[in-house]
């Protein structure tokens, strides 16, 4: 079996290196090449003009699922990571980087490698987009806060599948956010929030999971929001994850973390 992982693991960074290095780099030369060329098109013949810009945007949608499919998460960059001395990693819920719906093959080949290595998986952050594109092909983003409630269970509902990650990768901890970046407060959106919250802490404590909210820079993320979040419900198992990076663009970092110990 060791022999099997071995080989499956060198196959994935052999196309990934393929990737990265042959196809990702000849669509940017081709790139390159088309642009040189519409500059010898005389400018009157429009519509050469217009099928090579087309050509054009179609490299550069080949070329952005290259770096996507060379950038997936998979065994050999887990093993650099432990490598580099992490001792317990936290995966970020995104379908293009996990792809934690496909629960026969991707899920269960990092299920494999957390079982042998022994390296703990610590923790999930919360999906922010449902697709595969990062939002990019129209889809909205993940917002648990949202006054639309058909919007709010959509985005429960992806959430879950992420959480459902515990079932072969246990972990400790899903990272969660309320609202969107930016996003304004009023008291309809924290009662959304409140009930997504309850909803999503029921779903995922049979699972061994906790929920932890996370500073984000919006009106419904203060610290001071979180803990009046906290003390309302009453959700004793509800936590906060500190994001220094986020305290930072906000408020002052020691003052923050003070406030939420």
């Amino acid at each position: 079996r060791a022999r099997i992982v071995a080989a499956a693991d060198e196959a994935r960074r052999r196309i990934e290196r393929n990737l990265h290095d042959g196809t990702q780099q000849r669509l940017v030369s081709l790139g390159l090449d088309l642009q040189a060329a519409r500059t010898n098109i005389p400018a009157d013949q429009q519509q050469t003009h217009l099928a090579l810009e087309r050509i054009g945007r179609e490299i550069e949608a080949v070329l952005e699922d290259v770096r996507e499919l060379s950038r997936g998460l998979h065994p050999g960059l887990l093993d650099k990571l432990v490598s580099g001395g992490a001792q317990a990693i936290e995966i970020f819920g995104a379908r293009q980087h996990v792809d934690y719906a496909n629960r026969k093959q991707h899920v269960r080949e990092l299920a494999d490698w957390f079982r042998t290595s022994g390296v703990p998986l610590h923790s999930v952050h919360a999906p922010l987009y449902s697709d595969y594109e990062w939002g990019r092909t129209g889809s909205p983003p993940i917002n648990i806060a949202s006054t639309d409630r058909a919007a709010r269970i959509e985005a429960m509902d992806e959430i879950k599948r992420a959480i459902e990650l515990a079932e072969q990768i246990p972990f400790r901890f899903l990272i969660q956010h309320i609202g969107l970046p930016n996003e304004s407060y009023n008291e309809r959106k924290f009662e959304a929030a409140m009930t997504s919250v309850e909803h999503l802490r029921a779903f995922a404590k049979p699972l061994g999971v906790r929920v932890l909210l996370e500073n984000i820079p919006n009106d419904l993320s203060t610290p001071d929001r979180l803990i009046e979040f906290i003390r309302t419900t009453h959700f004793d198992d509800v936590g906060v994850c500190f994001d220094t990076g986020h305290a930072n663009m906000t408020s002052d970092v020691p003052q923050t973390f003070e406030s939420l110990k």
